[in-house]
């Protein structure tokens, strides 16, 4: 979980193979629907804790494992 002790905003990318969606209280926030792209969203979370989840579906015949490439940062961060 995601505590916080004001509201914060919280810029979040994933990339999947093949998709992805991303939750936070159990809210879709983030869908990705194709293997290699990227997606980027930023959300406004209130003070208190915060459930984050992501869903991945691996589509097609390969016997390989899914991917996910997740970031999460307080937009208030510097780079």
């Amino acid at each position: 979980a995601w505590t916080f002790s004001a509201t914060t905003e919280v810029q979040i990318a994933a990339a999947c193979d093949d998709r992805c969606v991303v939750f936070v209280d159990g809210n879709e926030v983030l869908r990705t629907t194709s293997f290699g792209n990227t997606g980027t969203t930023t959300v406004s979370l209130g003070a208190g804790s915060h459930q984050v989840s992501v869903e991945i579906l691996h589509g097609g015949a390969a016997n390989n494992p899914a991917g996910l490439l997740f970031s999460a940062r307080r937009t208030s961060d510097s780079v």
